[in-house]
């Protein structure tokens, strides 16, 4: 894993493509402030994980945004990026290799070859390409009523900086929890 740092933040997206990495908001010289918070974001995802993995235990999970005239699959970066490397969830079979910005537009037809156990949905409303379809409803996640919502806008405001990541970690891992309750 790679602590990165205000001073790394030209090449924070260089440094993703060789290891995990965790933006730092505190610099150099905040030692002690820098140590608290790398130590509550490790243990945080850890107990989030071994919550959601109690519940879920191998089922699998993908990340989805759906537009008005497309979807994409991600399978790195931002919301993905936080299921599979920080909470450690499992990608399901047949996600797609991501482009260079961490996710594949797909059509619809593509979709049911995923068929993840849990969907995190990324739509600023459900006027989109995916709801809106007669596949949506057919899904796995859909069925069962693993479909956790976060706007698109969310994501991109939230998803790419470490405060942003602690809160949208609390959120779906809280909205999975409540969901998967037995």
């Amino acid at each position: 894993m790679i602590l990165a740092g205000p001073a790394q933040s030209k090449i924070y997206d260089q440094l993703r493509t060789i290891a995990p990495t965790v933006r730092v908001p505190y610099g150099f010289n905040a030692f002690r402030e820098r140590f608290s918070f790398l130590a509550e974001a490790l243990a945080e995802s850890r107990k989030l994980k071994e919550q959601i993995t109690k519940l879920t235990g191998n089922e699998t999970f993908a990340v989805i945004e759906a537009t008005q005239k497309e979807i994409r699959v991600y399978a790195e970066t931002g919301i993905a990026d936080m299921l599979y490397r920080n909470l450690g969830l499992p990608k399901p079979p047949g996600t797609p290799d991501p482009d260079p910005w961490g996710g594949k537009v797909l059509s619809l037809e593509a979709l049911p070859a995923i068929d993840a156990d849990h969907i995190v949905l990324l739509a600023d409303n459900e006027q989109n390409a995916l709801e809106q379809s007669r596949l949506w409803g057919g899904l796995r996640a859909v069925k069962t009523g693993h479909v956790y919502r976060v706007t698109s806008r969310q994501s991109y405001n939230e998803a790419f900086f470490a405060l942003g990541k602690e809160n949208l970690i609390g959120q779906i891992a809280g909205d999975i929890l409540e969901k998967n309750k037995r």
